[in-house]
């Protein structure tokens, strides 16, 4: 083992720095670094050039940008030429996920002593490594990896760290690492005083000091040959024990349980030639819930409940070589997807048992041996609806995520196509109520329904098998002036027909079956021919309340009957025709309007006190917010001055109503 000590100082950092070739700077160059002029513009130009570190796609280097923990990692590994193609089939740990462009640097600095990770198991990955970080991964790499001994004394770190005020800051695992790179020259200190151990590191300040090292660091005489850990664990078995209702516990090379022998019962999971390493395993079984966890070859075991589901899970060592992936032969369904590494397999919720199990040992990084979209059929799942839809005047938007069918820009949909979750053993089914023609036939599975350029006013969604079976699908619609409709499920109508209004947006919903959920208002409205007429004068004055009213205030007054047992229906037509009509007329006319608005609102009739008396009238109450407003346009329209648009009954200088009911 070759020793170094006291090579750097800070004197010599700089010369260093300023020395480099001008050759090699020349053959790259960044936006945001000039080749000359600051501390770390030779640095920044060398590593590049020695292709240790890169910049951006957009051609900047970012010197004060923060590098992450894994990219140092990536450096150093660059940096030591190492072949690390050996650790393709490992995951060191649970955050490092195979076949990242980091995940064979992160293994190796693992496995040859550069770095153990963080006190709770994981690596970090995307944090931003911090100066005291740095500078112990980079001394694990020149002690442990390059094997070139550090001989700087106690004392010599003492001497180094003492001097910054903030040393107190630095944490007891980094004062070693920390210590040597101040001693040695590559640290002097962030504003010329402070140490900053917990302070990011950026990319100039790294470039600055693996270019400073560039001698030490490429000194790998007495490297050591990279370790290979997956050798310990080459010939690693896992085997799965079950036992059904007509076939006694047995083992299987791949599979357990039998399609002819009734449910299983009981299971059991253990390893062999995996040397710190445990197998885990629960079950879900009929009627009780989940068990509690059996380690290496201990049995889960009911003698009078079926198996639903199951987990396996492999811990220890060998968890960072090999995913166990396992799938299960449930009843009324077959083959499920697979599940990994603890994931759940099999079903909950409905009436169906596992029959067999399927499992594979397979190599970190490795393809899996199947889908694995649906392992677990339960409503502990969070399903999907996916599909596409034609915008008018956008084209046909696809929707893979989420629940939001449509536009949020309010332009019409003219088609729907749906797709039950995948896996699942479902089916969905759905029509859709298209203006001047009605509800087409019903479009199973991705099949369109409506036609390019034409509106839909309405649609009716349900669904088949497993889904049908474990949840409620429930849709609303946004319709054209008025907002959305209430919940429907299951087949029912959402939506309007009749008034020509199209719809811009569908809602979504699965809910488990045993879940509350609030429908909210109705889900359907169905526009007549005064409807219509409503319509078309909110088409000419604007679909709001305001316009709505002063539209009505404007009707001539004519005596006409009071005979309100004649509906509604009948004193709004009269005014949507004529424009005139009696305080009936004036109110009904309003009522429609406000309706179609989607208010909550009420065709009143009653008295108001004059002072020969009662005397019979018609207005208009709207609920809103749990208040009772009042609305009056036959009063506005003979005394302007009277504010009869939305106010409390009883408010100062308002008409007194009395005796009144809602006819509507």
């Amino acid at each position: 083992m070759r020793k170094f000590k006291g090579i750097l100082t800070t004197a010599t950092v700089l010369l260093l720095i300023f020395a480099l070739s001008v050759t090699s700077s020349a053959a790259k160059s960044f936006p945001d670094v000039p080749k000359s002029g600051k501390w770390y513009s030779q640095a920044v130009y060398e590593v590049a050039e020695l292709g240790w570190m890169n910049g951006y796609a957009n051609g900047n280097f970012g010197p004060s940008d923060t590098i992450q923990r894994q990219d140092f990692v990536v450096l150093l590994a660059n940096i030591s030429g190492a072949d690390i193609s050996v650790y393709k089939y490992t995951q060191p740990f649970p955050d490092i996920k195979p076949n990242q462009y980091y995940s064979q640097s992160v293994a190796w600095a693992k496995y040859n002593g550069v770095l153990s990770g963080y006190s709770d198991g994981r690596f970090g990955l995307g944090d931003p490594i911090t100066r005291e970080q740095l500078c112990t991964i980079l001394f694990n790499f020149v002690t442990n990896y390059l094997n070139i001994e550090n001989d700087i004394s106690e004392q010599q770190i003492d001497d180094a760290l003492k001097k910054f005020p903030d040393v107190s800051n630095l944490s007891s695992w980094a004062r070693l690492g920390m210590g040597w790179a101040v001693a040695d020259g590559y640290v002097s200190g962030e504003e010329g005083k402070y140490l900053s151990p917990q302070g990011r590191a950026a990319r100039a300040q790294t470039a600055v000091i693996v270019s400073a090292a560039k001698s030490l660091l490429t000194d790998n005489a007495n490297a050591q040959t990279p370790v290979d850990p997956t050798l310990e664990f080459a010939e690693s078995r896992v085997f799965l024990e079950g036992v059904n209702k007509t076939l006694d516990w047995h083992t299987g090379e791949d599979a357990i349980g039998s399609q002819g022998a009734g449910e299983l019962n009981g299971t059991s999971v253990r390893l062999e030639n995996a040397p710190d390493s445990s197998a885990v395993c629960t079950a879900y079984f009929s009627g009780k819930g989940w068990s509690d966890e059996a380690r290496d070859g201990a049995r889960l075991y009911s003698e009078d409940a079926a198996i639903k589901a199951v987990s396996y899970e492999l811990e220890g060592r060998v968890s960072e070589f090999y995913d166990l992936y396992y799938r299960c032969y449930c009843t009324g369904y077959g083959w499920l997807d697979w599940a990994l590494n603890g994931e759940r397999a099999g079903v909950s919720g409905v009436n169906s048992a596992v029959l067999s199990v399927e499992y594979r040992l397979v190599k970190k990084g490795d393809t899996a041996p199947g889908s694995t979209k649906a392992a677990y059929l339960s409503p502990e799942v969070n399903y999907t609806v996916t599909g596409r839809t034609y915008i008018a005047g956008a084209g046909f938007r696809d929707t893979t995520q989420g629940t939001v069918f449509g536009s949020n820009e309010d332009r019409l949909i003219n088609t729907l196509a749906l797709n039950a979750p995948e896996h699942t053993f479902s089916g969905i089914s759905y029509r859709v109520y298209v203006k001047g023609s009605g509800f087409t036939p019903w479009s199973i599975d991705g099949a369109q329904a409506g036609t390019v350029g034409k509106t839909i006013e309405a649609v009716e969604i349900k669904t088949s098998g497993f889904i049908a079976e474990v949840y409620n699908i429930y849709y609303r619609v946004k319709i054209d002036h008025i907002g959305f409709s209430g919940w429907a499920k299951n087949g029912e109508t959402a939506g309007s027909k009749g008034g020509g209004l199209g719809i811009s947006r569908i809602d979504i919903r699965l809910v488990p079956k045993n879940a509350d959920f609030s429908s909210g208002t109705d889900s359907y409205i169905s526009f007549n021919a005064v409807d219509r007429k409503a319509m078309d004068v909110l088409d000419q004055v604007g679909w709001d309340l305001r316009s709505a009213f002063d539209w009505t205030v404007g009707f001539n007054y004519v005596t006409m009957t009071l005979d309100t047992s004649k509906g509604v229906n009948y004193f709004a037509n009269y005014g949507f025709d004529n424009h005139s009509g009696n305080c009936y007329v004036y109110a009904a006319c309003f009522y429609k309007m406000a309706k179609i608005l989607g208010y909550d609102a009420y065709w009143v009739c009653g008295h108001i006190q004059t002072r020969s008396g009662l005397q019979n009238h018609g207005w208009v109450e709207i609920v809103q917010n749990g208040d009772v407003r009042v609305y009056d346009p036959e009063c506005m329209s003979k005394y302007p001055n009277i504010n009869a648009y939305n106010f409390s009954y009883g408010t100062s200088g308002t008409w007194r109503y009395a005796d009144h009911q809602r006819l509507a």
